[in-house]
């Protein structure tokens, strides 16, 4: 087996993580399951036959990651006025949204894209010092006066913070942008509306897994087990 950093496994997960992500791929494939449907689930091939006997869209064999390339590339392009022959896969996304007007640069790609996807998020450093500064506001209010005024300026100079330094960049190239796509909003990024790959759906299944639950692909076989199981 490949050697792997990663030692977190699916056994290590608990029930409600494990259950977040199959909510997430029920809706990326536009189903409602029924509420006993993973009642016999032990293991990931178990959780994999659950999605596949309830997919009843029309078999069609195109590559989905394919066009969600192609969807997110023509929405670079017109975002930002470039070739889209100049961009790949392997292009990390800050080259195309620098963090000067980030924000705006993210909405107007998402409009072109026609999904929300989330982009950005805070960094962790920053995270830290906004809760900090919360909890100094919320401390000061019980000795009013200028003790409050102090911490009320504290915590607002954290929110002009955040808008100023406070945004970065989840997926950190195009690829991951479109497997990310691909794992949570499969429907919508297929060009033929009502069909599905089914050649296509362990693989997803796999790769949402592991990207949710950090755990390396080497450890999501189909005999791996829950850790009810």
């Amino acid at each position: 087996m490949e050697t792997t950093n990663k030692t977190y496994r699916l056994e290590d997960c608990f029930d409600e993580d494990v259950f977040d992500v199959a909510q997430k791929l029920e809706k990326s494939f536009d189903l409602t399951l029924p509420v006993d449907a993973f009642i016999q689930v032990h293991t990931l091939g178990d959780l994999c036959a659950v999605f596949e006997r309830h997919i009843t869209a029309r078999q069609c064999n195109d590559c989905t990651s394919q066009q969600a390339f192609y969807r997110v590339r023509r929405a670079i392009a017109a975002t930002l006025s470039v070739d889209e022959k100049e961009i790949t896969p392997d292009d990390q996304l800050a080259h195309f949204f620098p963090k000067a007007n980030l924000r705006r640069k993210v909405n107007t790609f998402q409009a072109h894209l026609g999904i929300k996807v989330p982009l950005l998020t805070y960094p962790n450093w920053l995270l830290a010092v906004f809760l900090l500064l919360f909890l100094i506001f919320f401390v000061s209010l019980f000795f009013g006066g200028r003790a409050a005024t102090v911490g009320g300026l504290l915590f607002f100079a954290g929110i002009d913070l955040a808008k100023t330094h406070g945004r970065k960049l989840i997926p950190q190239t195009i690829r991951q942008l479109t497997e990310q796509l691909v794992s949570e909003h499969y429907t919508m990024i297929r060009t033929r509306k009502g069909t599905v790959n089914r050649k296509e759906v362990r693989r997803i299944i796999v790769n949402t897994f592991a990207r949710d639950l950090d755990i390396d692909k080497t450890w999501l076989t189909m005999d791996a087990k829950f850790f009810w199981a």
